[in-house]
Formats: structure tokens, C-alpha cells, sequence
């Protein structure tokens, strides 16, 4: 099947408002929190892929390397993240939470869970199924696109 222009263009901006307004939303909103949001997202980058390499990680934070080792010192001296080397391969670091970044971190999925709850309230609890199953589908195509 081929892709329409429209479909494409389409595509091409519904991808970004999706992440703008459901992603970016959660850390336009107040809050008390202690951390910004690419430390927190580093953070939550560790947790859910901790066996990648730290170029890897700033690729999910959508922070250069550069940046992203400046975020993860700084996260390694307020105690939140540690460094370790990996056994295989000498040459790369692979990071955890400490216990204070564990945590951190769940406290952050419980606020961002809440927010979620809020958002989604509009949707019936079909229209949550699908919308779901959309998002899967995209992420399993886009792994099987980008590798």
C-alpha cells in the first residue's frame, strides 16, 4: 500500500502534537518536584531501558551526549543515578538508580499516572483499548523501521 502526501503529511504532524500535548504536557505543569525535566527523564530512561549504553539513553531522553553526561553527573553527585562498568565491554558504562533514584522515580510514575488518568477520562473504555492498541502497533513498526 502506498502512503498519500496527505497521509504523510498528516502523519508527520500528528506525531509531534501527540508527544507535545500527552509528553511535553506533564512537565508544562506545576509542580513541586525536585529535578527538571531532563533529569527526570533520564531517570525514567534508566528504569525502563538500564542494559543500554548511555549514547542509547540520550537518544530515549532526546538529549545530545554531550548534554546528557552533564544530566547524568549531576545526577550521580545529588545521588540519584550510579555509574558501573560493564562486564562484557570494558568501554561502556551502563547506569542504575540508587535507592533514592528508585525512589524518585516512583513518586514521578505515580504523578504521572495521575495526569494520565486526566486525559484519558474523555475516552470510553473502548475508545482507551483502541487508542492503546494504536500506540503498540506504532511502536512495534517503528522498532521494526528504525533497526
Amino acid at each position: 500500500m502506498e502512503i498519500s502526501d496527505a497521509q504523510l503529511l498528516k502523519l508527520l504532524w500528528a506525531i509531534p502534537r501527540l508527544k507535545f500535548e500527552l509528553l511535553d504536557g506533564f512537565w508544562k505543569q506545576e509542580s513541586a518536584r525536585l529535578l527538571n525535566k531532563s533529569q527526570e527523564r533520564t531517570l525514567l530512561a534508566v528504569k525502563m531501558h538500564g542494559d543500554k549504553s548511555m549514547t542509547e539513553l540520550s537518544k530515549y531522553t532526546g538529549v545530545e551526549k554531550g548534554s546528557f553526561t552533564h544530566i547524568v553527573d549531576k545526577l550521580e553527585t545529588m545521588d540519584y543515578l550510579s555509574r558501573r562498568p560493564d562486564t562484557a565491554d570494558k568501554r561502556k558504562i551502563s547506569l542504575e538508580l540508587t535507592a533514592k533514584g528508585k525512589a524518585y522515580v516512583s513518586e514521578l510514575d505515580a504523578d504521572i499516572r495521575k495526569y494520565y488518568d486526566t486525559k484519558f477520562k474523555v475516552l470510553s473504555a473502548a475508545e482507551r483499548e483502541q487508542f492503546f492498541h494504536a500506540c503498540n502497533t506504532i511502536i512495534s513498526l517503528m522498532e521494526k523501521i528504525l533497526h
